[in-house]
């Protein structure tokens, strides 16, 4: 999006499109998450983390931004451990477009704070 200064990023391996992540703003929170989709054949790489952990790290030290959250279905475990592996705390259980999720987010001082130590 213009306005917020980012939009999700494709995600490549040898030379094919696996997936998007990055941020994206969610008017309907009013508030930018960090997300990534990735095909079954990428599944427990380590693209999901090094995809979000850029996209923080970006929305925190390049975009000045405050708090970036994500969401996803109560029972996607192995996203609930990419998010809490980067810091993320749970907060409250939402409904998105229908959809019950967990919204986890993190604050750009504990961002921070956990790339200094």
């Amino acid at each position: 999006m213009t306005e917020h200064r980012y939009a999700p990023w494709g995600i490549f391996r040898d030379g094919r499109l696996i997936g998007h992540g990055g941020l994206n703003w969610v008017p309907e929170f009013g508030e930018t998450e960090v997300l990534w989709a990735l095909h079954p054949d990428a599944w427990g790489c380590g693209y999901a983390t090094e995809t979000a952990r850029a996209a923080l790290e970006s929305g925190f030290s390049a975009l000045g931004l405050e708090r970036i959250f994500a969401i996803t279905w109560p029972d996607n475990r192995p996203s609930q451990a990419v998010m809490t592996r980067l810091g993320m705390m749970y907060r409250k259980n939402v409904a998105y477009k229908g959809i019950e999720a967990v919204w986890l987010e993190i604050e750009r001082e504990s961002w921070l704070g956990c790339m200094a130590g």
